[in-house]
């Protein structure tokens, strides 16, 4: 496996290149990669430094300059400039998967 960071529930792993069917995000000051149902806080970038994109039902971000992944239970990430596939853990219920939520 390439280079990888997690944070939270959320997995943040390198890529070689976007698919090919990659939207670009319109985005406001920050990326948000998740969101807390319970309390409302966000993996987010901030900054102009990545974009994001969305393929096949995935976030994908584009990290132009050395940035921070943050979020206001964790300690931030430095995200080395790249190419990234964001993933949400998961863990199994007997009715099915579930996305697991900080």
């Amino acid at each position: 496996m390439g280079k990888h960071y997690r944070q939270g529930d959320v997995l943040v792993e390198a890529i070689e290149e976007l698919p090919a069917s990659s939207i670009e995000q319109e985005r406001g000051e920050r990326i948000i990669l998740a969101t807390s149902e319970t309390t409302g806080h966000a993996h987010a970038i901030a900054g102009s430094d990545a974009r994001a994109f969305q393929a096949q039902g995935m976030l994908y971000i584009e990290i132009l300059a050395q940035t921070e992944l943050k979020h206001d239970e964790h300690a931030p990430v430095k995200l080395s400039p790249g190419i990234y596939r964001v993933r949400r853990q998961r863990e199994y219920l007997p009715e099915g998967p579930s996305i697991v939520r900080d």
